[in-house]
């Protein structure tokens, strides 16, 4: 109870390289609440934007992805820019498709916003139709 209490107050990235050290650290690391604290810590930290996804389903594995997401993305960007790089490239790429009669062309898209937390994306097109994906 007392290593879960110390990495409540730890960085997610901190607590991945401190479970190195010994057999008693990495398995209070694995323990969910740990990841959990660490989630809402993230959301918590970025400055209104929210959770926007339940802790309650996911697994040991998502929540520690989640919680680490923002230290790798910096450090994405900051190897890049010890690359000299100008621009980062995506990771992967996806397309959306639409489910459109055969025949009628899709309708141009005219607005896109990505709803904070970065689950959804509204979109709106010529035909005044207002769609929501989740991605």
């Amino acid at each position: 109870d007392l290593l879960i209490r110390i990495f409540s107050h730890m960085d997610p990235q901190d607590i991945i390289n401190i479970r190195q050290c010994c057999r008693s650290l990495h398995e209070a690391s694995l323990r969910r609440i740990v990841w959990i604290d660490a989630v809402h810590r993230i959301a918590c930290g970025s400055k209104g934007v929210g959770m926007r996804f339940s802790t309650d389903r996911m697994s040991i594995h998502e929540l520690e992805h989640v919680a680490t997401a923002p230290h790798r993305f910096i450090s994405r960007i900051r190897r890049a820019l010890k690359r000299g790089d100008n621009f980062l490239l995506p990771i992967s790429n996806r397309h959306l498709s639409r489910d459109t009669p055969s025949g009628v062309p899709p309708a141009r898209l005219t607005m896109f916003r990505l709803l904070p937390g970065g689950q959804f994306l509204i979109t709106t097109g010529s035909d005044c139709k207002l769609e929501l994906w989740d991605l």
